[in-house]
């Protein structure tokens, strides 16, 4: 199994490494000066014992040397020339060893440096693989999620039901306009309204959509769901006498709302929904469309999409 070291631990083994050769190389050091000290000390008392044995003469106009003493002298320097060959042998040896040891040493260091290199090398490979399996795995469970992920949207395709109220004068036209579900996977605490504005003109390019709450009804529709592939139907009313008015061409009037949800996937955001639609009447032979009811006028109608206040999710706080 390839472990990965930090370049602290690594430095640390390096120095350790480094301080174990000096010190042995100081060692050897020692051994040799003491060896040479050795020498050196047995030279000065090979001197010492000569100057002994031969005093220097104070004057003599003629030395004649025995045989004896000159085979003594002959051997006396033969074994001072012994010794410094002998000390001469160990400084030698001694280096090549320290030599050979700093070979060797520095042989493990290098590999140790490729061996420390190639961790590296086998740490960064595994943490871009890391990475990109990573990061495959976030775009599979993107995709995954928008494929699959509940959308929420208004379908612009309403209907018009029956006049509520006592008199078709004083009575609300309901208009129903369905939620719909595109995706796979069903919503989660989903809440929506859905408000009428009536305009002499068309919208104000400053109209700021405010919500709206008619007297003894919720701000919003209470928690729902919409299964997968289907929708609900919410509804909104309007007087009857403007939609005569609209008709006749006097008021415009739209419809606008937003839907809040939830995904059935762990750790998503709640999505949002905003919609503004204008109702647009849609002329057909009177055969083909009998009165609704007494006193309203035989309308048909289309929604239409206008420019602002259509978004969801992300763009919604774009703009």
């Amino acid at each position: 199994m390839l472990r990965w070291h930090s370049g602290r631990d690594s430095n640390t083994r390096l120095v350790t490494v480094m301080n174990k050769v000096f010190s042995e190389i100081q060692r050897l050091l020692s051994l040799t000066r003491g060896i040479q000290e050795s020498v050196n000390a047995i030279a000065v008392e090979v001197q010492a014992q000569s100057k002994r044995e031969n005093p220097l003469p104070i004057l003599r106009a003629e030395l004649h040397i025995p045989h004896a003493i000159q085979q003594e002298d002959r051997a006396r320097n033969s074994r001072k020339e012994r010794y410094e060959r002998i000390g001469l042998i160990i400084q030698s040896g001694t280096l090549l060893v320290v030599a050979f040891y700093a070979f060797v040493t520095f042989k493990e260091w290098k590999e140790f440096i490729g061996a420390t290199d190639a961790t590296f090398r086998a740490a960064n490979q595994a943490r871009r693989s890391a990475n990109a399996a990573r990061d495959a795995n976030r775009i599979a469970r993107e995709s995954l999620v928008a494929v699959q992920r509940a959308f929420v949207f208004p379908n612009p395709m309403p209907k018009a039901e029956e006049v509520v109220g006592k008199t078709p004068e004083t009575g609300e036209v309901r208009i129903t306009i369905p939620w719909e579900n595109s995706g796979t996977t069903p919503t989660e605490w989903m809440r929506f309204n859905i408000i009428a504005q009536f305009f002499d003109r068309e919208m104000p390019d400053d109209f700021t959509f405010p919500e709206k709450v008619q007297a003894g009804k919720p701000k919003a529709h209470p928690y729902t769901v919409i299964p997968p592939k289907g929708s609900i139907e919410a509804n909104v009313s309007v007087p009857v006498g403007i939609i005569n008015q609209w008709w006749m061409g006097k008021k415009h009037v739209y419809f606008y709302g937003w839907a809040t949800y939830r995904d059935v996937f762990p750790d998503t955001p709640e999505h949002l929904t905003r919609f503004c639609y204008e109702m647009v009447k849609v002329n057909i032979p009177p055969a083909l469309a009998p009165p609704i009811h007494p006193g309203l006028v035989n309308y048909t109608f289309n929604l239409n999409q206008r420019r602002r206040n259509n978004c969801y999710d992300e763009q919604c706080q774009q703009k």
